[in-house]
């Protein structure tokens, strides 16, 4: 019994060195680092566990908006009222 318990231990340690973790808010690009089918993935790696094989690497690209606040800028309109609007940019990684 021990063994059998020992085992699967064994067998679970050994399938998660090969896991690799999407976190939210990334995903990921799995390449194949060898043979005749190396290069990227065709599909994208979503959020979750991954597992890889040894000659599988996985790359983290993040997806979530990125907020750069600019400043306020004032003018007029044509009544001469004065108005401000803040101005910003926000940049997302395109999946």
């Amino acid at each position: 019994m021990k063994k059998i318990i020992g085992v699967m231990f064994a067998i679970v340690m050994v399938a998660l060195v090969g896991c690799s973790k999407v976190p939210a808010g990334h995903t990921g690009v799995i390449v194949n680092m060898m043979g005749s089918d190396k290069g990227v993935a065709l599909q994208e790696a979503t959020t979750g566990y991954k597992f890889l094989t040894p000659n599988e690497e996985l790359f983290l690209f993040p997806t979530f908006n990125q907020n750069f606040n600019v400043g306020v800028a004032s003018f007029q309109d044509r009544d001469g009222m004065t108005i401000s609007a803040p101005l910003g940019l926000t940049i997302r990684a395109k999946e």
